[in-house]
C-alpha cells in the first residue's frame, strides 16, 4: 500500500483514540492500514487484531524481493498501543518481527518527519 495520502486518521478511527492524530507530515503504512478498518470496528475487536506491516522492494542486483525496515515509529506505536491492538508484525532486513504494542513503544524512535516538525 502506498502511503502518499493524508497523515490523519479517519474520523471513525480517531474516535477510538479519543481524537488523537499522528503528528507526521506523511501517512505511514500503519495509519493507512488503520484507515481501512470498517466504520463499525470496536476497541474490543482491535484487542484481537494483528497488524502486519512489510516494506517489500525488488532488488535487480539480487534478482529477488527484499523486505526492508518497516518498524513502526514512536508516533504510530503510540496510536497502536492506544487502540489496544494485540500484536504487530513488521519487516526488517528480510526478517519478520513480532512485537506487542508495549514492546514497540520501548524500542521505537520518532520518524524523520516528526523529528523535523519538532526542530521547526
Amino acid at each position: 500500500m502506498c502511503s502518499e495520502a493524508s497523515p490523519r486518521l479517519r474520523p471513525h478511527v480517531a474516535r477510538l483514540t479519543g481524537g488523537r492524530q499522528p503528528r507526521s507530515m506523511t501517512q505511514h503504512a500503519e495509519i493507512a492500514a488503520l484507515n481501512l478498518l470498517p466504520e463499525g470496528i470496536s476497541l474490543r475487536q482491535l484487542r484481537h487484531m494483528t497488524l502486519v506491516v512489510i516494506r517489500p522492494k525488488y532488488s535487480q542486483k539480487l534478482r529477488r524481493t527484499r523486505m526492508l525496515c518497516a518498524q513502526p515509529c514512536r508516533e504510530c506505536a503510540g496510536i497502536i498501543h492506544q487502540l489496544g491492538i494485540k500484536l504487530v508484525v513488521f519487516s526488517s532486513e528480510d526478517v519478520l518481527h513480532r512485537r506487542t504494542p508495549e514492546e514497540l513503544l520501548t524500542a521505537s524512535v520518532p520518524s524523520s518527519g516528526t523529528e523535523w516538525l519538532i526542530r521547526s
